[in-house]
């Protein structure tokens, strides 16, 4: 969301490294952590930023590393363009660490088609490296939506794997050697608006029969927001896994509640209110089936690649929708809300 917010108002981020030291010890007592007023400064006045800085400077010990291009293991771009983040070091010492280095690259990450599943007779491998495998996969949809999917399955078999989830693992490399630079793209737009994509499958799971959550957010440009995950209750129909997965979309609902009825009358009275707008969407269009399903290279193509280019890779198409606005009020950034 800062990316996005600093790339809309034209804003360089800066990056101060704070000098901290970790202590180990048993506390017996509660501890509260208040977010401090003005944790983040943002605006285009220099003198500003300056006096900020020094100020930060003189209440911690840090260094000013300057205009932030490397953070979290992801590389920053910051052009007139926009703020392009990316992971193409980590992905070679990832390669290298499994020796996958010299690998074939594949089209899709993973086959179409593929059902895994804890009751497979394969032979089994060391969880150790199956869980450090998925652990650096999972630090790559930082900025990788395109593996979102593929590694959510795979991370339910961490105390269960066999050489099918661990090739199956590998194969996701595959594709990160094939596209070892792409990332996220956030750029200036005209209007922002809060867009919302959401999906489903039904009964995807072979174990328990429990369907595949996906939803991504954006405000006009790169996704700030994403996620594919397993819904917690067992959908009986096609009709509620979408309204199950559309709750949990909903940044305002407690989607951890297991009431389908109360999952689906928010989303009717939210969008009775017009809170949230409902579009049905295309199969063929739908963004997020990319977090509910293995796709073929042609449908890949169509959701992730324009990951580098200047060009939108979001759609017209979208599930619910919201108007923002984004403003200064007393150097402040104002954001506002409207229903349609």
């Amino acid at each position: 969301m800062i990316v996005t917010l600093a790339t809309q108002n034209q804003w360089i981020i800066h990056q101060l490294d704070v000098k901290s030291a970790f202590l180990n010890g048993f506390l017996e007592e509660e501890i509260y952590i208040e977010q401090p007023q003005e944790f983040v400064a943002s605006g285009g006045d220099k003198s500003m930023l300056l006096d900020f800085k020094n100020k930060m400077k003189k209440v911690f010990e840090m260094s000013d590393l300057g205009n932030m291009n490397y953070f979290l293991r992801m590389e920053v771009m910051q052009t007139e363009k926009g703020i392009f983040l990316s992971q193409r070091s980590f992905a070679v010492k990832v390669l290298d660490k499994f020796s996958m280095k010299n690998c074939k690259p594949t089209s899709t990450p993973m086959a179409v088609g593929m059902k895994l599943s804890r009751q497979e007779s394969g032979e089994p491998v060391c969880e150790t490296i199956y869980k450090s495998l998925i652990g650096s996969l999972l630090y790559f949809t930082a900025t990788r939506l395109d593996i979102m999917f593929s590694v959510s399955v795979l991370s339910r078999f961490m105390n269960c794997c066999n050489d099918q989830h661990f090739q199956t693992a590998k194969r996701v490399l595959r594709y990160i050697k094939g596209t070892i630079g792409h990332g996220v793209l956030f750029k200036r737009v005209e209007n922002m608006k809060l867009t919302g994509y959401v999906d489903s499958d039904w009964a995807g799971s072979c174990d328990d029969m429990r369907s595949t959550s996906g939803y991504a957010f954006s405000l006009g440009s790169g996704m700030f927001c994403w996620s594919s995950k397993k819904q917690s209750l067992m959908a009986q129909s096609t009709a509620e896994a979408k309204f199950i997965a559309a709750a949990t979309a909903n940044p305002v609902f407690h989607g951890r509640t297991k009431h389908f009825n109360i999952k689906l009358h928010v989303i009717r009275e939210m969008e009775q209110a017009h809170e949230i707008e409902l579009v049905h969407c295309n199969s063929e269009e739908q963004i997020t089936e990319i977090f509910t399903k293995a796709l073929n290279m042609s449908s890949d193509e169509d959701s992730t690649s324009n990951f580098e280019s200047d060009e939108d890779y979001l759609s017209n198409y979208v599930v619910f929708t919201t108007n923002v606005t984004i403003g200064s009020d007393d150097g402040d950034t104002k954001i506002e809300y409207e229903g349609d």
